[in-house]
């Protein structure tokens, strides 16, 4: 966890292991239209959803009706060559400004993590332990 000038959480790194066999991972720059365009539930490949943990019930971080996720798209990391297969680590940055924009000071908060590889194959989903925020 990163801190601000205030000595408050800025952000915070989920370290991510990855594996694939293919080495699909990550879209091209291409990949705009069907399945990956705007609207399709495949345009973001790397899904980070956020929730609230309070007296240990998890409910989804809301802002207004609209559910506060942290999703991202990954561009390619296909190898070049015969053997595409792929492993390793990925860090992925969470930010809180966004949540301070909106007047959110969560205490603490899990994150469910899972990637979709581009034959929209899902890999299982990763939850984090609870973590302790200073927002």
């Amino acid at each position: 966890m990163s801190l601000d000038s205030n000595g408050k959480s800025d952000a915070l790194t989920l370290k991510l292991n990855y594996a694939d066999s293919d080495g699909d991972i990550g879209y091209r720059e291409e990949d705009t239209i069907p399945p990956f365009d705007f609207q399709s539930p495949y345009f973001f490949n790397l899904h980070v959803n956020f929730y609230s943990v309070n007296g240990g019930q998890k409910t989804y971080y809301l802002n207004g009706t609209d559910t506060l996720h942290f999703s991202q798209r990954l561009q390619s990391i296909t190898p070049e060559g015969k053997y595409k297969g792929i492993s390793g680590t990925m860090d992925v940055r969470i930010g809180f400004d966004l949540l301070r924009i909106l007047g959110h000071n969560p205490d603490n908060a899990q994150f469910e993590v899972w990637l979709n590889d581009r034959a929209l194959h899902r890999t299982s989903t990763v939850t984090t332990p609870v973590i302790d925020l200073d927002l």
